[in-house]
């Protein structure tokens, strides 16, 4: 797995991005449990009183697709 994309599909989901119109849509399995995870994650964090700072750059990579 690539951190650069799993950082920027954080970034998505704070900025409250859906996972469907996501720079990686459709995501491959792997990436959309990493999408729920983080977004459950984050969701539990702003329930707490959290707050989650974005990164000053987001990551622009290219994703390979792998065969499933």
């Amino acid at each position: 797995m690539n951190s650069s994309v799993i950082e920027r599909l954080y970034v998505e989901i704070i900025l409250g991005i859906p996972k469907e119109s996501s720079k990686y849509a459709p995501l491959t399995e792997a990436y959309e449990l990493i999408w729920d995870k983080i977004d459950a994650d984050v969701k539990e964090l702003k329930k707490q009183g959290g707050t989650i700072s974005i990164p000053s750059e987001i990551p622009d990579i290219e994703i390979v697709r792998e065969v499933e």
